[in-house]
């Protein structure tokens, strides 16, 4: 196809039309061709058909849409073939390894038939050895029976010849503690032992213990006693010890079953120590409230600090309450201890359950400075103030019952009447002249009482105390001149009552 095609020119007056619409398509065919000064436009619309021929003395590419020359595509199609022969040679060398993983499957599966052949044959011997085993099994059950019998018969044996000798041997009555005696000992599959006499007696001391309520036991040399006590500790007597040296007293007791209240009065629990308390010290100075060249009892006190056995120390003369119902507090001991009514130890306590176990009586020249051994010491076993220091602070011997003072008074008579001293007395009623009435704080059981007074005046006259009313809260009488028979006001008037 003609890329360019001009009309014909036929005449002139139509020449110029024609010339126009030519320069027209010349124009359009100019700007469809290609210039090689690079004049616009200069760009291909549609590819470019070369027919076969080469394009020559290109430019060597610098952008990546430039043309490349074979120069510049030599080298990468070069490379490209090494690769491929690499990736060739890769695939070779795999498929070699394959062969040969083939090949060493091959043998492994030929080893696996040799090993199951050994199986076979190691199973066949298993069997051949589990046979014997069972063979040995039988000959090995068949001694144990052989040797069981044979030690059934020398037990037997044993047996008869223990029983015998022990049967035969010579009696002996008082053992001592190296002595010996056979047992079968239940923590070595009753396998024979021996135990002496001394770990014998030291084993039923601690378990008779145990029922400390029931019994005590008291160990003495090779001989050991159980005595049945009336299910109290009034029955055991502990040992006190009181020595003076360098103007202190020192005061030891031994150790004993003791059972104690509980320190809640209102719970009804005892406890029970088996310890020896710590020596109580009184030291030099310390009077505890007695007196000089005067007789004195100390009453030994042990309590119960949180299961401890500790001592302590009063003077009787105190006339503190030491019942045993109720709880004690007490005064750490000091040179300064001079209070006959302060209980005194170690250390301070406070709320503790005690037990009476005893007393001390001694004579000191000088209150304070213990030089002379005390002339008495008492243990009490446990003992309440009831049995053992009352009846010992009012000289009472032998077993008579004692009845203690229900009320008394010491009162002047005269004027307004005032009473100097009393007990379980409340008031002194004036009647008149000579006429009183005695108020009891706490009435008596009955009337049936029995009483004795008397009264008597600063002067030289003396009176006599006559009865006017009896009763249970309350006693009246009246005093008299000894001399007239008038009633009489008495500076000094004194009533006790006894029920």
């Amino acid at each position: 196809m003609a890329k360019l095609t001009l009309n014909n020119i036929t005449s002139g007056f139509t020449s110029t039309t024609a010339t126009n619409a030519n320069n027209t398509l010349i124009v359009t065919a100019m700007e469809n061709t290609l210039s090689r000064d690079g004049t616009s436009p200069n760009t291909m619309g549609v590819n470019i058909d070369m027919n076969s021929h080469r394009i020559i003395n290109v430019a060597a590419p610098v952008n990546d849409n430039d043309v490349a020359r074979k120069i510049d595509a030599d080298p990468a199609y070069a490379a490209s073939a090494a690769s491929a022969a690499a990736a060739l040679v890769s695939q070779n060398s795999a498929t070699a390894s394959a062969s040969t993983a083939t090949t060493q499957a091959g043998i492994a599966t030929t080893q696996a038939g040799i090993a199951t052949t050994q199986a076979g044959i190691a199973t066949t011997q298993a069997g051949t050895a589990a046979t014997q085993a069972s063979n040995s099994a039988t000959s090995a059950a068949a001694a144990l029976v052989s040797q069981n019998a044979a030690a059934d018969s020398a037990a037997t044996a044993s047996s008869i010849s223990i029983s015998d000798i022990t049967h035969a041997a010579t009696s002996k009555v008082t053992p001592v503690d190296a002595d010996e005696t056979a047992i079968a000992d239940s923590g070595a599959t009753f396998g024979l032992k021996k135990l002496t006499w001394a770990n014998l007696k030291a084993t039923l001391v601690v378990y008779l213990s145990a029922l400390t309520s029931t019994w005590a036991i008291s160990t003495t040399g090779n001989a050991t006693t159980a005595t049945n006590l009336s299910n109290t500790a009034s029955g055991k007597l502990p040992t006190i010890m009181a020595t003076v040296a360098s103007s202190a007293l020192t005061i030891g007791a031994s150790s004993i079953y003791m059972n104690f209240r509980s320190d809640t009065l209102g719970s009804g629990a005892i406890s029970t120590i088996n310890a020896a308390p710590a020596n109580l010290v009184v030291p030099s100075t310390a009077t505890l409230g007695t007196v000089s060249t005067q007789i004195s009892r100390l009453i030994i006190i042990e309590m119960n600090n949180a299961g401890v056995a500790e001592l302590a120390v009063i003077n009787q003369a105190g006339g503190n309450n030491l019942d045993e119902t109720t709880l004690i507090s007490t005064t750490a001991i000091s040179a300064t201890a001079i209070a006959a009514n302060v209980i005194y130890s170690t250390a301070a306590r406070t709320g503790l359950p005690f037990r009476v176990i005893g007393f001390i009586e001694s004579t000191q020249a000088t209150a304070g400075t213990w030089a002379t051994t005390p002339s008495t010491i008492q243990g009490a076993g446990g003992n309440s103030t009831g049995n053992l220091i009352v009846r010992n602070a009012l000289n009472v011997a032998g077993v008579a019952p004692m009845y203690a003072c229900r009320a008394w008074v010491n009162f002047n008579g005269t004027g307004v009447v005032a009473i100097r001293a009393s007990g379980n007395v409340s008031s002194i009623t004036d009647n008149g002249v000579g006429d009183y009435t005695v108020n009891f704080t706490t009435s008596m059981p009955d009337a049936n009482y029995s009483i004795t007074g008397t009264s008597s005046s600063s002067g030289a006259i003396f009176s006599v105390v006559a009865l006017s009313t009896v009763g249970v809260s309350n006693l009246g009488f009246r005093t008299a001149n000894t001399a007239t028979g008038a009633p009489q006001d008495e500076t000094q008037v004194n009533v006790v009552i006894f029920r």
